[in-house]
């Protein structure tokens, strides 16, 4: 039986963290290319490969659809599939023959407040160290983009000094 285990957005960074607690490695699916990819992949002892970007893209190319069915079946039973909740959601119907079950992670999210909502944080008014973890968090959680990533890094600096 499979299952893909959704996350909420505000819930990624700790459920990401307590799989690599576990031992686990974290994959893109589009990492899972060829033969040898997804071979040197598993090679590896627990593998879990978030399928979020995948999900994101398939209702629009239906050939996508059919190439992650015969990819997913290829797989070991004990690979653990992961996808943002929202976006499952809305690529439930087109997932139905590929998994069995959809679950939620029940990670706890960090930051949240106790009315589900994330804590605004104002760059300008951080200290120089918290400044350095929130980009550090944004490096580390979100997947890919490095070009992105750069540019905000040098931008936001850009914006502390023009304020300080």
């Amino acid at each position: 039986m499979r299952e893909l285990v959704t996350y909420k957005r505000v819930q990624y960074q700790a459920f990401v963290d307590k799989l690599r607690e576990e031992g686990r490695e974290i994959a893109n699916i589009f990492e899972l290319q060829n033969e040898d990819d997804i071979t040197a992949l598993l090679s590896s002892r627990d593998i879990v490969v978030d399928a979020t970007p995948f999900i994101e893209l398939a209702p629009s190319r239906q050939p996508l659809v059919l190439a992650f069915e015969v990819l997913i079946a290829r797989m070991p039973s004990d690979v653990l599939f992961i996808a943002d909740e929202e976006v499952a959601e809305g690529g439930r119907y087109f997932l139905r023959n590929v998994f069995d079950a959809f679950k939620n992670c029940g990670a706890d999210a960090k930051g949240d407040r106790e009315d589900g909502t994330m804590e605004k944080i104002v760059l300008v008014s951080l200290e120089e160290d918290e400044y350095e973890r929130v980009v550090r968090a944004l490096n580390d959680e979100l997947i890919g983009q490095s070009r992105f990533k750069e540019a905000f890094r040098e931008h936001s600096k850009s914006f502390r000094l023009f304020y300080e």
